[in-house]
Order: C-alpha cells, then structure tokens, then sequence
C-alpha cells in the first residue's frame, strides 16, 4: 500500500481540455494540494491540457511512471490496463463506473480486469469510486475540483466506499478542525479492499484514529489485523 499512497510520478488517463471532462480536475488538484512528482496527461487525440501534452498512450510517455489514474468509459480500461502492465505501471486508480454496480456485462468487465491485473502483478484501487487523498504528500486524486484551504491535516484517516459520503466526511472533518492524513473511497474494491488498507492504517504513524463507512464486508481477514 506504500507504494499506492507514495508514487513517485503520476499518469491521469482520460484528462482532455474539453470543459466537461472530469479526469483533467484530477491533475488541477494535484497541482493544487502540491504534489511534487511528474505528472503525464494521457488520451486519444493528443493536445494540452493544464500546460501538458497530451500522450496517446502510457507507452508514448518517455519517463518511468509507477501509478496511474485512469478515468476513460468502462469498456476500454482493460486495454488501457494492459497498456499500463506493459510500461511497468504496478499501481492504479480506477474511477470509472459501469463494472458489477451496472449491468452482468459490466461484472464480465471487471473480471477482467483482476486477469490483467493478476498478468502484471497490479495492485488498483476501485471501480466506481471518487479516489484518494493523502495529505502528507499532496497527493488528491477526486476528479471532482477540491480546494486545499478545504483540508485541514489531521491524525485520523478516513475510507468509505461511497465517494460522496467520503468527500463530505473529509470536509466535515476539516471544517471541526480535525483534520485527516489520508482519505479513500474504495468503490467496487475489485482488487484493493477494506481490509488491505486498514492493515495499512493500523500500522501508519500519521493516523491515530480510522473512520469507515462501508456498505458490506466481503473479506472476513480478522486474523491478519492485529489491534
């Protein structure tokens, strides 16, 4: 989980200047919250977006690059995942929608996404969630704009799987002056689950306290959790 909380330099796929499109807020609040590393746009059709080319593909960026946030449709992940597997790519956040939550098609989908996953030895974060926030190194992954005077830095983390819930919790959280140190939405938790970050969490010397707000349980590892 280190290595999905700490990258050293960031691919956001699907971030296009196009007004409506969402994965670009992802790369403002990077900047924003003041992540250090390099950050890459990737999407077809090139361009710019935030002052950076767009790459068609993560196999076009020149740089090494050890994460990636994707945000494209649902039905062209798995080869933008294997693309990903390809270049050396070992951690990933999926936002998208459209998996097991929508339709038996979209649970087809999302099975294959743990075969290309298990190819390459990639550990992702989602489906269907809003991302992650770690405030000891600027790292905010929300596609949704955030501003960093909105977060306060605290000792308690925060994972839920509803990425509104989440979002509002990190709010409420800093408005009381509590403050957070690292926020997730966990989504269909695919591959990454509940019970892999809180044995993160538990062993974190930034978080004294850890809030949940999850809508089921369905990996039961108690034993390997120790309090």
């Amino acid at each position: 989980m280190e290595e999905l909380l700490f990258p050293t330099s960031i691919a956001v796929i699907g971030a296009t200047s196009n007004p409506a499109n969402l994965a670009k807020n992802i790369i403002q609040n990077l900047r924003v919250c003041g992540f250090q590393g390099p950050i890459h746009a990737v999407a077809q059709g090139g361009g710019e977006v935030h002052g950076l080319p767009v790459h068609d593909s993560v196999l076009d960026i020149p740089d090494e690059v050890d994460f990636a946030a994707i945000l494209i449709p649902a039905a062209n992940i798995a080869g933008v995942l294997d693309e990903c597997g390809r270049k050396g790519i070992r951690r990933v956040l999926i936002s998208s929608g459209g998996f097991e939550e929508f339709s038996d098609h979209g649970a087809d989908l999302g099975q294959e996404l743990l075969r290309i996953a298990e190819r390459y030895g990639i550990r992702f974060l989602g489906p269907n969630c809003i991302g992650i926030i770690n405030l000891e190194n600027g790292l905010c992954l929300p596609f949704t704009p955030v501003g960093r005077e909105q977060l306060k830095k605290g000792p308690h983390s925060i994972l839920a799987q509803s990425g509104g819930v989440c979002m509002r919790l990190g709010h409420v959280f800093s408005e009381e002056g509590l403050g957070f140190s690292k926020l997730f939405s966990v989504g269909n938790k695919l591959n990454i689950d509940e019970v892999d970050l809180l044995e993160y969490l538990i062993a974190d010397p930034q978080t004294e306290q850890i809030f949940l707000y999850l809508e089921g349980v369905d990996d039961l590892r108690t034993q390997s959790i120790q309090y």
